[in-house]
């Protein structure tokens, strides 16, 4: 198994902070885009998966998700609830099939850590 923490039906990742939810799209030429700071942040998000994953991990693809995510941030700035959606999509595909598959979601912050990033428990509810 990988650094990920995996019990049962739960996995534990710790990734890199994501941008704002204001910093994630972009308007060019009448179009809204994926942002450049956006796509960087996928690319590292997607690495940190990879690296932390079992190996042995399906993706699950029915039943319900709870998502639990514990901001570290150095000052206080910025809504808590702006992390959401980056790291909810980085999932899809790799852990759950679809973020709709979320039915519970927490969200907690710290503040003054020096070290940000975004600690990540997924678990699949039992039904």
């Amino acid at each position: 198994m990988s650094d990920a923490k995996a019990q049962n039906n739960t996995l534990s990742f710790t990734l890199t902070a994501p941008p704002s939810v204001n910093r994630l799209y972009r308007t060019y030429r009448g179009r809204v885009i994926k942002s450049a700071d956006y796509r960087t942040w996928q690319q590292i998000a997607t690495y940190e998966i990879n690296q932390q994953i079992p190996d042995n991990h399906d993706v699950w693809t029915s039943g319900a998700v709870s998502i639990t995510l514990v901001w570290y941030r150095p000052a206080r700035r910025g809504d808590v609830d702006n992390l959401l959606k980056a790291s909810q999509d980085i999932f899809e595909g790799v852990v759950y099939k679809n973020d709709n598959m979320i039915s519970e979601s927490h969200t907690y912050r710290v503040d003054g850590d020096d070290n940000p990033r975004v600690e990540i428990t997924i678990e699949r509810l039992v039904e």
